[in-house]
């Protein structure tokens, strides 16, 4: 078909298939402005103009276009109502200045959306009514509403604007808020993601899908598929080499348990891929896709992880080539236990116990750009992959393995990635792309929709936790045990380490002379869960901070004092179990100040209305630590060179909306003593750096930066034996060259031998109604023992972002498993992750203390805010309506049902 319209100004045909939405049509011509989120109108990054109007182009058959004028991000600047903008820069619609000021993204992906929403609204001011139809998952949407407050104002946000064109100042640029450096790109539509950028002839990548959760596949047809007009390819288990791998991307050797092939003969989940297709379009791959007739030998699947244990339970990875595997008769896939002193000692010496059973739901990551990679045979013979891929090096090393190549022969980077939260962390489709790339001699992209991440991309470890413990009559501990079993889904992954973390960040944060802990993770026919923000320790924090509040309710004491008599302090080991945990310190500590700062935000409040006869208040608070990444194992490095122009930072490390990009850089300008426009940073590619580890584990400020901090610090020394800064570029290029200074440096294979914990104290406010069991989130303050801040509105940022998605987990996330192992709610209409009329203003205040080995002092900050907000949540809800509640989500539902019971209706 050929629909002829006006896209940005200018009379343009698409050619597209009938049923075609205009997204499709127009991203296939070169418009890429709008993004494709959900293809179901829930998510609002594909809005455009349509005749004046803001609509979610997924939604609109692009016949139905023809004829009409369409406005993308791209053109939004030639409306009338364009303004000037900065200097270089061209010029930009108020809502785009605005969202550029406030810098109201961090991943960006939603970005285009939000400005085309807003900027269509006559009235701007009411955003909960505005973006009702948006979704943001990075943000925490406080900078989003400073756009939106600026854009109803109709001035720019004057501070950030000023920040945007600040000159270095005489401390360096770290601990500025210099402006994202994506940010003209991500306002004005620039191609900057995976599927932005096009390749000759390409071809694209659908899979067929099990409808079982557990079957043999005995029989594949593919000749309806093949008989298709622009198939060029179909792929099942017959034509893959049986190489057993794991998906997670851990250094230096994964430990993981090695049970995935790119092509197995048995389903272990609904949703997993039984064969692939490959053809000339997306359409044509998909109805390609669901014409292969397979003929399958169903077998009894698993679904519970407490089943899964029992001895005559249906055994998930009988098969004897996968290995690394704890127990695969039991389906145990790790185990990990600690033990320190005596439980019951310390229960007998206790004046107050207690024990609950709690339960944390599966999760699922809604990063807004799906997994998407590209791959293809470069010039030289490279396979070259681009991916939205946390991990490149790691991701490359994967491939290496799976496809049987040398690993120099492979090339993986990465744009700009559209969101990742730990799930690309993963080798999700970039390993049979790059193997379909290897067979045609094509560039091949495979590109999920909403329907597959939610059925086939991983999820939040689903968790069952006992935990108990005891104190004297002084308010110090003398118990804790945590014991939980985590449902590792179909895969195991990511299982091993999320025991670990699991178990450190939840319990170690606590002085008691009797600790255990037992944690297991379990095959079931679930999705497979992964790698999500905060790594097992949001679920295990939520159970040990809610023992600590009912201990404290039980002698009767503030639940923050109680946490502060208990709290490690600089100087104390870090016991887990009976042995020290050596690679992980207490650096700079400002959790007093921040434990000071929630108690006094509440005593300012005054006290809590009273209960009435529509709704119960309560507070509620929690405590969390992370460590700033893994010691002796997560990698980074650097390499900076001069050119005549500035200096180029290389490092492969991954900017995934973290602004890292930002932070390395002004890192190296502030050790350099260089303005912060002279670093020119080549970044996240396989290529342009020493290898890294990728961005996970809040590691990439302490690890990544530390590496860049002392590569500069030596370029710096080979500067000053060059003669210095004096003169322009070339003239600093010459004195060296006579001077035989060579003005490159790289630092590779840096680790820290230890490293900080950081810390965060949450306090929540909520009102429970006693007829419907809502919970409504009335204020949430949160403190966060910092370091160094390099870059404080990025630092914020992450705080706040990480806090909103917990609040996801705490009142509304939950993917649910049928009986049969299928996902119930595959979309956001169904599953409800939080909007802007959900939250209340985030509260936050950054606590600084230079840490002695994190790059300029500082330390994690990403995943603090992400492990403390259920509890507090969680709490609050218990101290309204005086009795807890041990399941997460707290939706109304439960709440009701809670409080049926409670007034024995």
């Amino acid at each position: 078909m050929r629909t002829q319209l006006t896209v940005d100004g200018a009379v343009t045909t698409l050619e597209h298939d009938p049923g075609t939405s205009l997204v499709s049509a127009l991203r296939a011509a070169g418009f890429i402005g709008p993004k494709r989120g959900c293809e179901s109108g829930d998510c609002g990054c594909c809005t455009v103009w349509v005749d004046g109007k803001a609509l979610q182009s997924c939604l609109l058959p692009a016949y139905r276009a023809a004829g009409a004028t369409v406005v993308t991000i791209a053109g939004l600047a030639a409306t009338p109502n364009a303004s000037a903008a900065p200097a270089g820069t061209p010029p930009l619609h108020p809502a785009q200045k605005a969202f550029l000021d406030a810098e109201g993204y961090q991943c960006g992906y939603c970005t285009a959306g939000m400005i085309m929403t807003l900027a269509a609204v006559e009235r701007p001011g009411d955003a909960a009514t505005a973006l009702r139809g948006n979704i943001c998952r990075c943000t925490g949407w406080s900078a989003i509403l400073r756009a939106e407050r600026a854009l109803a104002a109709a001035m720019p946000d004057t501070a950030a604007a000023a920040k945007r064109t600040a000159l270095r100042t005489d401390q360096g640029w770290v601990g500025e808020s210099v402006p994202n450096r994506h940010g003209i790109d991500l306002v004005t539509g620039m191609p900057s993601y995976t599927a932005d950028f096009p390749e000759a002839e390409l071809l694209h990548i659908a899979a067929l899908r099990s409808p079982h959760a557990h079957a043999r596949v005995l029989r594949v047809d593919d000749s309806a598929a093949r008989a298709i007009d622009g198939v060029v390819a179909v792929y099942w288990h017959e034509h893959v080499q049986r190489i057993p791998y794991t998906t997670a991307c851990h250094p230096p050797e994964p430990r993981d348990p090695h049970d995935t092939y790119l092509l197995d003969d048995v389903m272990r989940f609904v949703g997993q891929r039984v064969a692939i297709v490959v053809a000339t379009s997306k359409a044509i791959a998909r109805r390609a896709a669901a014409a292969v007739q397979v003929e399958y030998s169903v077998m009894p699947s698993v679904h519970d992880p407490q089943r899964a244990l029992e001895p005559n339970a249906p055994c998930v990875h009988p098969e004897r080539d996968s290995f690394q595997i704890a127990d695969p008769q039991r389906n145990l896939i790790g185990t990990l236990e600690h033990t320190r002193g005596s439980i019951d000692a310390g229960l007998a010496a206790a004046a107050v116990s207690a024990e609950l059973t709690l339960r944390t739901p599966r999760q699922q990551h809604t990063h807004l750009e799906p997994h998407v990679a590209t791959a293809w045979i470069a010039a030289d013979g490279i396979l070259t992959i681009r991916a939205s891929t946390q991990v490149p090096y790691l991701a490359r090393r994967t491939l290496a393995r799976v496809l049987e190549r040398p690993i120099e022969s492979i090339r993986v980077f990465k744009p700009r990635v559209g969101g990742g939260f730990g799930n690309k962390q993963e080798v999700t489709v970039e390993d049979l792309c790059a193997f379909a790339a290897l067979q045609l001699g094509k560039p091949v992209q495979w590109e999920f929709d909403r329907h597959e991440e939610f059925t086939a991309g991983n999820v939040r470890h689903p968790m069952n936790l006992t935990v108990r413990g005891g104190a004297d009559a002084d308010g110090k501990l003398t118990a804790l045990e945590l014991e939980f079993t985590a449902d590792g889904g179909a895969y195991g992954n990511h299982s091993l380490d999320v025991l670990h973390c699991g178990i450190f960040e939840a319990i170690s944060v606590y002085n008691c002379p009797n600790k255990h802990s037992l944690g297991r993770s379990v095959y079931t026919n679930n999705v497979p869960s992964g790698a999500f923000r905060g790594y097992g320790a949001s679920q295990t924090t939520y159970a040990v901070e809610s023992l600590m509040d009912e201990l404290a309710r039980r002698l009767d004491l503030d639940p923050l004092e109680f946490r502060r008599r208990n709290l490690v302090r600089p100087g104390d080991a870090l016991y887990v179990g009976k042995r020290q945990d050596r690679d992980r310190q207490i650096g700079s500590y400002q959790v007093d100040q921040c434990i000071d700062h929630v108690q006094a935000a509440f005593t300012d409040a005054g006290e809590l209305p009273q209960h009435d006869e529509d709704w119960y208040h309560g507070r509620g608070s929690s405590v969390a630590a992370i460590a700033s990444g893994l010691a002796k194992i997560q990698v980074s490095g650097a390499r900076l060179r001069v050119e005549p122009d500035g200096v180029v930072l290389g490092t492969a490390t991954a900017d995934i909306g973290t602004a890292s990009d930002t932070t390395l850089a002004q890192i190296a300008a502030n050790a350099l003593e260089l303005p912060f426009d002279a670093i020119r940073i080549e970044t996240g590619d396989t290529a342009s750096g020493p290898e890294d580890s990728g961005a996970w584990a809040s590691a990439t400020a302490y690890i990544a930066g530390k590496a860049v901090e002392l590569a500069a610090r030596e370029l710096g020394a080979r500067i000053a034996a060059a003669g210095g800064w004096s003169g322009s570029w070339p003239e600093l290029l010459q004195r060296a060259t006579e001077r035989k200074v060579l003005l490159e440096v790289e630092v590779s294979d840096f680790a820290h031998d230890r490293v900080s914990l950081s810390f965060a104290v949450i306090g929540a406010q909520v009102r429970v109604h006693r007829r419907t069991g809502r919970v409504v989130l009335e204020r949430m303050v949160q403190a966060i023992d910092a370091g160094t801040l390099l870059n404080p509105r990025v630092a914020l940022g992450q705080a706040e972002g990480g806090s909103v998605q917990s609040v996801g987990m705490a009142l509304s996330e939950e993917l649910i498993i049928d009986a049969v192992g299928r996902v119930a709610n595959p979309t956001f209409r169904d599953y409800r992750v939080p909007a802007v009329a959900d939250l209340p203003p985030l509260e936050t205040r950054l606590f600084q203390s230079p840490d002695p080995d994190g790059p300029f002092g500082a330390k994690a900050i990403g995943e603090l805010t992400t492990n403390a907000v259920p509890a507090a949540i969680a709490n609050a809800v218990r101290d309204a309506i005086g009795q807890r509640i041990g399941r997460l989500p707290l939706t109304a539902e439960r709440v009701w049902h809670t409080l049926q019971a409670k007034t024995g209706q």
